[in-house]
């Protein structure tokens, strides 16, 4: 049983951002604000008031120590790294559902407040020309364009976010250029609550926001994506098939959906999936599986159907990848004979492709394992041989992936885990591949009634073999799914597939090792939460 983990993080702009570092300890004074907030309140009072409460929550701007007695726990944002929008699956859909809005036919045109149209022309014309590399020297033009940008018609406020694309910056929260998107992401959102929305042109020019954002890479804690997504959701609104992406792409990177989103999504696609391409099907896919939301059994056998039919060598490994996923998650044993369809389509295709296939091949053994654990005696032959399994996974292991720098993270930890162990418990504790789970992760296996355990390429995996066999799973930042601080639903299907093995599973959140030195701190720490799982055990 997976408990939800005891962290209590602030959250950014109604949306937590990934970051490199979970959190960091720094200080912070009452008598002398961060200069971050010092310089936001040098700007124009309007614009300070506007902003104010969004800037304080992103006091950690300021990475400078302040000497105080004080102490707080403070988010630091990413640096540009976050996997929301660096993964080539997010970069894959988002030329999908680009290339489905056609701006010339768009009318951005609107009619804006009374003003002196000569000054708004020139305070346009200035803040375009800010060059992308210098534009830390501008800010009075920078403050002068945020001032007026309630006169500002829809095709100018593109125009402002199409030159924020060019400036040459680290992350988001650059004080600067924080202030302009931020403005124009309050602004927005403010027209998209008072319009209207009559049919899908009205909503089309909201997605060409929408979209601009995530060029920003702010898609995923701008208001005003959030905003659009639940009013796209409305079952009031019928959106046609380039709304319905749209709103299948937003929702994936925010890995998360309402229940009443998730409905009207699933709802939609029902009647709307035969006739879609093979690319926009998978990004369905995607987001079904980024946000826990299980197929219902219709939608379940036309994607499986869809892959055996049109799926072909010159699929693209990634999309094979996404619907594979999706189906792993989604999966009943009510659908033998489909799944044994589509796997036995998979693993042909998956001998004969000329793509990179490492992803394809590993998410394809996870759905195989997974079904081979949990419904062993349904499934049968359909399946690779189990004496095989795992040493796939070994072969799977050795490849180049193995390398990333997350990996190095997770293996600190994991022996962080192993050592703790193996001080006090001898030999009977061993680190191993079990399953090739996502980016590889490891556990530490712990077998307290056998002196001399052992796991090799040769064991054959059985249902319930590890009975009496405890399984330490380290997780590190990127397995939280931070906006409700919970464990990612991908992390708790891994953890699903080990207790069909039969193992105890110990989930230990990175945090829990890293903050004790001693050995002995660490494996009373791990010996704590045993007792949790197992209150009876000795």
């Amino acid at each position: 049983m997976v408990k939800r983990l005891p962290l209590d993080v602030r959250l950014i702009s109604g949306k937590q951002i990934r970051c490199e570092k979970w959190l960091t300890t720094t200080t912070t004074t009452h008598a002398k604000k961060s200069s971050a907030v010092e310089r936001w309140k040098a700007g124009p009072k309007s614009d300070w008031k506007w902003c104010s409460k969004r800037c304080l929550s992103h006091q950690a701007l300021d990475s400078k120590p302040k000497h105080s007695s004080n102490v707080y726990l403070i988010q630091k944002p990413d640096t540009g790294g976050r996997l929301v929008f660096t993964d080539n699956e997010n970069q894959l859909a988002f030329k999908i559902i680009e290339s489905l809005l056609n701006e010339d036919e768009i009318h951005l045109d609107e009619q804006p407040l009374q003003t002196e149209d000569l000054a708004i022309d020139e305070i346009m014309t200035k803040f375009v020309a800010i060059p992308p590399k210098g534009y830390i020297g501008f800010a009075r033009e920078i403050n002068g364009l945020v001032k007026v940008l309630k006169s500002l018609d829809l095709r100018q406020l593109m125009t402002v976010l199409e030159s924020l694309t060019k400036w040459s910056v680290d992350q988001p929260f650059d004080t600067l250029y924080y202030r302009v998107w931020s403005n124009v992401d309050f602004e927005l959102d403010e027209r998209l609550t008072k319009d209207q929305l009559n049919g899908n042109k009205d909503v089309e020019k909201y997605l060409l926001f929408g979209n601009m954002f995530y060029r920003l890479k702010t898609a995923n804690i701008c208001k005003f994506n959030d905003s659009l997504v639940k009013r796209l959701s409305s079952p009031d609104f019928e959106l046609n098939k380039t709304g319905v992406l749209h709103l299948l792409f937003y929702s994936n990177l925010h890995r998360k959906v309402d229940p009443k989103c998730a409905k009207y999504m699933l709802s939609r696609m029902e009647s709307m999936i035969n006739d879609m391409t093979l690319d926009q099907m998978a990004v369905f896919c995607m987001t079904s599986f980024k946000t826990e939301t299980k197929l219902t059994d219709s939608l379940f056998k036309s994607v499986i159907s869809r892959m055996i039919t049109d799926v072909s060598e010159e699929t693209n490994n990634i999309l094979r990848t996404a619907v594979t996923k999706c189906i792993r998650h989604s999966y009943h044993y009510r659908f033998k004979p489909e799944i044994g369809q589509y796997v036995n389509r998979m693993k042909q295709l998956s001998n004969n492709s000329e793509y990179s296939k490492l992803d394809f091949e590993r998410h394809l053994l996870v759905t195989n394992t997974a079904l081979s654990i949990e419904k062993y005696e349904e499934f049968g032959d359909i399946l690779l041989e189990p004496e095989m399994v795992y040493r796939y996974h070994r072969m799977i292991l050795t490849q180049e992936k193995q390398t990333l720098s997350r990996i190095t993270q997770k293996q600190k930890l994991l022996n962080t885990v192993y050592m703790g162990l193996k001080t006090h418990l001898g030999e009977r504790v061993q680190m191993s591949h079990i399953l090739p789970f996502k980016s590889y992760p490891q556990v530490v296996i712990w077998s307290p009634n056998h002196k001399n355990f052992s796991l090799t390429p040769e064991t054959v995996l059985k249902h319930n073999m590890f009975n009496n066999c405890f399984a330490i799973y380290v997780l590190d930042i990127r397995d939280y799914l931070v906006i409700d601080t919970h464990i990612k639903g991908s992390v708790q299907l891994e953890i699903r597939l080990l207790e069909g093995l039969g193992f105890k599973v110990v989930v230990m959140p990175w945090h829990q090792l890293t903050k004790y030195m001693q050995t002995r701190a660490k494996f009373n720490t791990i010996m704590s939460e045993i007792h949790k799982l197992d209150p009876n055990f000795s």
